[in-house]
């Protein structure tokens, strides 16, 4: 007979963030403490450099939104995470067009996704134009279907300022 393995392993925390904590917990919960932790830390810390970028595409949307043919523009993180939103695009707009573009890039794994453009064109003339640079992905919603350009307008400015 096989000898039984225990199901749990367990480790002592000592001193746990400087608390005085003394525990016996799962290894498991322990290192997703820790990973957790990490994770939280590196949320917190965010860069000027990060701030700085956050601003300038908040003075972008405004500008594109001040264009009467826009009716809104998202820009996401590789999450869907909102950056910056204005007008008819929104929050939940940020995981459909970060999933889209996965989607697409499904259909030519070869392409890097920051060549591929999503154009959605509406019998009324609406156009939803999605694509990548770098982490964000941007979504532009136009009255006359010519979304692309606005992208490429943010891209080109965002290049420009080196963000």
């Amino acid at each position: 007979m096989r000898p039984e393995i225990p199901t749990r392993t367990v480790r002592p925390i000592f001193d746990l963030c400087g608390w005085g904590l003394f525990s016996v917990v799962e290894l498991d919960t322990w290192i997703h403490l820790v990973r957790t932790w990490v994770h939280l830390i590196s949320q917190i810390s965010i860069s000027a450099s990060q701030r700085k970028m956050e601003s300038q595409l908040e003075k972008l949307a405004d500008e594109m939104m001040s264009n009467e043919k826009v009716k809104g523009m998202l820009c996401v993180d590789e999450s869907g995470l909102n950056v910056c939103s204005r007008g008819t695009l929104n929050n939940a707009s940020g995981d459909a067009a970060v999933d889209l573009l996965k989607l697409a890039n499904n259909l030519e794994p070869d392409l890097p996704i920051s060549s591929i453009i999503i154009e959605l064109t509406g019998i009324d003339g609406n156009t939803l134009s999605i694509t990548k640079e770098g982490v964000l992905t941007t979504a532009v919603h136009r009255v006359d279907g010519k979304s692309r350009l606005s992208t490429d307008i943010i891209f080109q400015q965002l290049r420009k300022e080196k963000i």
